[in-house]
């Protein structure tokens, strides 16, 4: 099977030139420069209060979090959304809805100590579980939202106008009122591209078993090699489309700047590109899905998707994969949230629920594990499974956040042991870019969204 750190080519396409965004990892040179430089402390995994019940909003409680300055409109806009929540967290005996205020420069640390929280165990009569961001990451930095995902349910939400984030509580509200279908139908779509390795493994050792294991909670289309096709993304979200889409398929990526960037980064590469090896120079546009492909009637209500592709939710203004020897190397003038779901968030037919997606660049780690020597799926399946359950998104993706934390420690333990005694290079390469894999899950929309909804 196929993986180390040497070998080991990242998914992602350079759309100017056509080949791969970056080369792989030397695992010796990084290896050296952390142990001089470092690489960050571990986190703990989240973990609610044993009484909290995250189904419940009145127990688990509901905010958002507003950027000083935003434009009142857009509060307005999201009145609904708002009220809707306010009634189902202040339920029974507990006042648990709250509207809180981040401003400009705050660390994670300090916005959670100003309302009286430390790190620790969720508490939601100080801080509620679920929280939704309002704002770009200039706004409200995506290391502000990473650093609260290790112990709360983040969510973010990015759009254009009042009137997107209107459309957009329109369809929460609607599918809160929703009853859910008798069978969920879940489409999975993987190209695996001539002569790509990485899709050739995102196919065979992730959307192949997925779909499988996904199969007995909901009905499953498998869009696989020359069924997905850029045409074939475009009929899933045209019409009718399905409670779950799952995509895993390289993510276009330019460089700082670049025309394309703003419109194109993170957009969905399809089977349509023939490889490394027979496409050269830029990728066409009618080999991958954009926002811009949207059909403009599409109803995408109801619908929850899941990107594993590079940048397929957004992107820091500085790469989180630096290569051994130079600094981090800018991606992009500033950080910006992906096209294509706040698109899909803000759509006028009918707004999707929630885009999960990948901030920087995405690695084979989150579902091959070398030493195992088999797939490994169960991340996703816990993820997409309780999704299909029809539990509350954001805790759903409570195991994304675990893995994330047990990688980091691991990582940790390996760089103390280091001190003390030889650990092998590969070794320490490994942990270090697993955990920054793991970490660049991002959840786009409300966290307490979820499919078909039993109650609000």
């Amino acid at each position: 099977m196929p993986m180390t750190t040497e070998s080991w080519v990242g998914n992602g396409i350079d759309g100017a030139s056509g080949g791969y965004l970056r080369p792989p990892l030397d695992a010796a040179q990084l290896t050296e420069n952390l142990a001089l430089g470092g690489f960050g402390v571990p986190s703990l995994p989240r973990m609610p209060l044993p009484d909290i019940d995250p189904d419940d909003l009145s127990s688990a409680g509901w905010g958002i979090v507003l950027p000083e300055g935003l434009d009142p409109a857009i509060r307005e806009a999201l009145a609904p959304l708002l009220e809707l929540r306010r009634e189902t967290a202040n339920g029974g005996s507990t006042e648990r809805y709250r509207e809180l205020t981040y401003y400009s420069g705050e660390t994670k640390n300090r916005f959670l100590v100003r309302h009286g929280v430390g790190p620790g165990p969720v508490m939601p009569d100080r801080m509620p579980y679920y929280l939704l961001l309002v704002g770009g990451p200039e706004a409200i930095p995506f290391d502000v939202q990473d650093e609260l995902s290790v112990q709360y349910a983040i969510g973010r939400l990015d759009l254009d106008y009042p009137e997107d984030y209107a459309r957009y509580a329109r369809a929460v509200v609607t599918g809160s009122e929703r009853a859910p279908r008798r069978q969920r139908r879940t489409v999975v779509f993987a190209p695996a591209n001539p002569d790509d390795r990485p899709t050739l493994l995102t196919r065979r050792y992730l959307a192949q078993p997925l779909a499988s294991e996904l199969a007995s909670r909901s009905n499953v289309d498998s869009l696989f090699e020359n069924a997905a096709c850029k045409q074939g993304l475009a009929r899933t979200l045209g019409s009718a489309p399905p409670d779950l889409l799952f995509v895993a398929s390289h993510g276009m990526g330019f460089d700082a700047g670049h025309e394309r960037q703003g419109g194109a980064q993170g957009a969905l590469l399809c089977q349509d590109w023939r490889g490394p090896l027979a496409s050269r120079g830029p990728v066409s546009a009618d080999h991958y899905f954009a926002g811009a492909d949207l059909d403009p009637a599409a109803d995408l209500e109801g619908l929850i998707a899941c990107f594993f592709a590079c940048y397929s939710a957004g992107t820091p203004r500085m790469s989180r994969f630096p290569r051994p020897g130079e600094a981090y190397r800018p991606l992009a003038p500033k950080s910006f949230v992906a096209d294509l779901p706040r698109r899909l968030l803000s759509h006028p037919g009918g707004a999707a629920l929630a885009v999960i997606g990948r901030v920087d660049r995405a690695w084979g780690y989150s579902f091959l594990w070398a030493e195992t020597q088999r797939t490994q799926i169960e991340t996703f399946m816990g993820a997409l499974g309780a999704i299909l359950d029809g539990r509350r998104v954001g805790w759903a993706l409570e195991c994304f956040a675990q893995r994330y934390s047990e990688i980091t420690v691991a990582l940790f333990m390996a760089m103390e042991r280091s001190r003390e005694s030889e650990v092998p290079a590969d070794e320490i390469a490994s942990l270090w870019t697993a955990a920054r894999d793991a970490r660049g899950w991002m959840l786009l929309g409300d966290p307490a969204v979820r499919l078909g909804s039993r109650s609000t």
